[in-house]
């Protein structure tokens, strides 16, 4: 049984599924954080996925 609605059942699975993580920086995020507060934070991670 599929955890969401529009998941596949094993009958239609996708092909592939790709993931993606990315650590950047937060100047390429949130440019408007102050040095000091960037300081203070973990990097940000972006994640994606999709299915083809």
């Amino acid at each position: 049984m599929p955890i969401f609605e529009d998941e596949p059942d094993e009958a239609q699975a996708p092909q592939s599924v790709y993931w993606s993580v990315d650590e950047c920086r937060w100047e390429s995020v949130e440019p408007t954080l102050p040095d000091d507060l960037v300081d203070l934070l973990a990097p940000p991670i972006v994640v994606g996925a999709a299915r083809g």
